[in-house]
């Protein structure tokens, strides 16, 4: 029941995410725009969720339960993550893709160091993440989504 309960939730997040993004700008000459990676998560959480909502009704069918995967992330990080990605979706609006991204960048490296700060996950690798990203939209000559404050 759990199950069906959680790809619910995702679905509606999914969708309220895809939404959200069509205020974002498009440009007439590029086939990426600043909504494209917002869409992409959001299209591959609702597979995700129908995946999760199919094994939780063959599961009532069935009456047994699933066994879980091993490794896999408990319920509440995975919910944080699609919180997180919201948020994403948010910030960008505000401050523009280089700072709500590297706030994201850091956050998701929180949750897999489970909440420890080290420099080399926390700071460092997102930091040349996001440069060599900022390097590709340049030498595509893709313009950064900017927000309302930058």
């Amino acid at each position: 029941m759990a199950n069906i309960v959680i790809s619910g939730i995702f679905i509606l997040i999914s969708i309220a995410i895809f939404l959200e993004t069509r205020g974002f700008s498009s440009y007439e000459y590029s086939i990426m725009n600043s909504a494209s990676f917002p869409r992409g998560l959001a299209v591959l959480m609702i597979l995700f969720s129908v995946i999760l909502l199919g094994r939780g009704i063959s599961e009532i069918r069935s009456g047994t339960k699933a066994e879980p995967l091993k490794g896999n992330p408990p319920t509440l990080l995975g919910l944080l993550a699609v919180l997180i990605t919201t948020g994403y979706v948010i910030l960008i609006r505000l401050f523009g893709f280089m700072i709500s991204t590297a706030v994201v960048l850091v956050a998701y490296a929180l949750i897999l160091k489970r909440g420890k700060f080290h420099i080399l996950d926390t700071v460092i690798i997102p930091a040349v993440g996001l440069t060599l990203v900022g390097v590709m939209f340049y030498f595509l000559k893709i313009p950064f989504f900017k927000g309302v404050l930058f």
